[in-house]
């Protein structure tokens, strides 16, 4: 392959000794500009784009790095973008509840400031919850103590004449434990009727006279335990004895137990 430029010189005709450019006849002195400057410039963009292929072909470790990176900001940016708008939707639900619950304590407000005038809003809705409440408490009492205010420490109701006779079905389980003297009852007070009231206790959780039985046969016995049957029998008698129309024996029973405790 010829190596020496092949330009003439016009000054002196003789040819130029000058090694010729790699893939041109001529040296660098003597090679024209433009084909010089249009082969480079097409060189740099070949350049270019194998560098650049060969980069999407194999990345290198900084590049996987940016393409994750650019990746995870990504999927950073939907999930900020998800979350805003449940959050904003939430938001408008709460608002909206707010609204609507507003509404709804309007009349109970006209209710608490006409009940308590001297009170601000929120203490005067306050205190009338807390009357609702006690209220709600007295209803369920009723409902729940109201047949067995009606019953006496045997189990019946005492309204029956001779010569009818009267059963519950707590009298039932209660015979035996009990001898009736001057329209007064005393209990046995031994091993067998202790082990019924227990029975009466488990199948009656709401009659009083159960405990009031038990915690005087143990309180005779000297048993401490005895103190805990009272107390359970104070707060079944508390709420029977509100109850318009009780026995009478509900008041006797509530009267020698706090007594008995000292309340």
């Amino acid at each position: 392959m010829r190596t020496t430029c092949t330009a003439i010189a016009k000054s002196t005709g003789m040819a130029c000794r000058k090694k010729a450019f790699p893939g041109s006849r001529y040296c660098l002195y003597h090679v024209e500009p433009v084909p010089l400057l249009l082969g480079g410039l097409v060189g740099a963009v070949l350049s270019l784009i194998v560098a650049e292929g060969f980069r999407a072909v194999v990345p290198s470790a900084e590049t996987r790095q940016l393409i994750a990176a650019r990746r995870e900001t990504s999927d950073l940016k939907k999930d900020f973008t998800g979350r805003e708008q449940r959050l904003s939707s939430q938001v408008g639900t709460l608002l909206k509840g707010n609204e609507a619950l507003q509404k709804l304590l309007d009349p109970f407000k006209s209710v608490a400031t006409r009940r308590f005038p001297e009170l601000e809003t929120d203490a005067a809705l306050a205190k009338l919850a807390t009357e609702v409440d006690l209220q709600r408490d007295e209803l369920n009492s009723i409902r729940r103590y109201t047949q067995v205010s009606k019953l006496n420490i045997i189990g019946t109701t005492g309204t029956v004449l001779p010569p009818l006779t009267e059963e519950t079905g707590i009298s039932r389980m209660l015979k035996g434990t009990f001898t009736i003297a001057n329209d007064s009852a005393s209990w046995s007070c031994d091993a067998v009727t202790t082990a019924k009231f227990q029975e009466v206790i488990a199948k009656f959780p709401d009659f009083p006279f159960t405990y009031y039985a038990l915690a005087t046969c143990l309180r005779q016995r000297g048993d401490g335990s005895w103190k805990r049957y009272a107390t359970k029998a104070i707060e079944i008698l508390k709420n029977t004895t509100k109850i318009d129309g009780h026995h009478p024996s509900h008041d006797q029973a509530l009267r020698e137990l706090e007594q008995a405790l000292g309340l």
